[in-house]
């Protein structure tokens, strides 16, 4: 009965040992200070502005095409505010361009002048109302916003 017990606690201690030493190593990035914790918050800060801001845009931009059949030019004319009043925790521009809501953030989150670029898709006689393809600069974008893809910047 003792031995089980000393292989028991020894098996127990060996799980811990193998599961502090993965976790000691398997999140450290060379040359890199983030922890898996500053990612979820940078994702979290993300998706947090990217919601606000664009959740009112959407609406306005879809009752916008429905009563005009075509698209706004500009912020103002769905009745939002200017392009930089928008500002969040990472958030630094929200901008309608025709079919198109740019949303460009800071450094928090990853990279300064990061964007998420959202394209209207009105559907057949707008019967079901608009769908939104979302495309972004942002390397891990999907973990994010998962129905978001990821397009390697120009040039870069």
């Amino acid at each position: 009965m003792k031995k089980m017990f000393f292989d028991f606690v020894v098996t127990v201690a060996a799980v811990f040992v193998g599961l502090f030493i993965y976790d000691k190593f398997h999140g450290a990035r060379a040359g890199s200070d983030l922890t898996s914790g500053a990612v979820a918050d940078r994702g979290r800060t993300v998706h947090s502005d990217f919601q606000r801001a664009t959740d009112r845009a959407k609406s306005a931009m879809a009752e916008y095409y429905a009563s005009h059949h075509s698209w706004p030019a500009k912020n103002e004319d769905v009745g939002l505010p200017p392009p930089d009043s928008y500002r969040g925790e990472s958030l630094r521009r929200m901008e309608i361009m025709g079919p198109v809501i740019n949303l460009i953030f800071d450094a928090k989150s990853g990279a300064d002048g990061s964007r998420i670029t959202l394209n209207a898709l009105p559907t057949p006689d707008m019967a079901m109302g608009i769908s939104w393809d979302c495309i972004s600069n942002i390397a891990d974008i999907a973990m994010i916003l998962p129905t978001c893809k990821y397009a390697k910047p120009y040039g870069g």
